[in-house]
């Protein structure tokens, strides 16, 4: 809890009081939006590509994309497996890596 009331303090003091301390040139405010926008949010999008490639397996997908097996599209769920495994977590990884300057 303190190490919340720490963060969320220097956030909201970050226009007042503590105008003139920086971080990397930006207020505490905007270098937590900096450092959860572009870091902690794509590392979570990875996370959840891959917890849902590896832990719910082909199966599960295709009974979630498919209702049960009403919906006869076992490319779609095929394909789906494939993006999340193998595609998204790649292309959320560039993205991530461009917006912070690595190319």
């Amino acid at each position: 809890a303190s190490t919340l009331i720490v963060f969320g303090a220097t956030a909201a003091l970050s226009n007042s009081s503590l105008k003139g301390f920086t971080l990397f040139d930006m207020t505490c405010f905007d270098f937590y939006d900096y450092i959860t926008s572009n870091i902690f949010m794509p590392i979570g999008g990875i996370l959840t590509c891959i917890f849902c490639a590896v832990i719910l397996k082909k199966e599960r997908i295709y009974r979630y994309v498919s209702n049960n097996g009403k919906l006869k599209n076992r490319r779609i769920c095929l394909a789906m497996y494939v993006l999340l495994k193998y595609v998204s977590p790649i292309l959320i990884l560039l993205v991530m890596l461009n917006t912070l300057g690595m190319f």
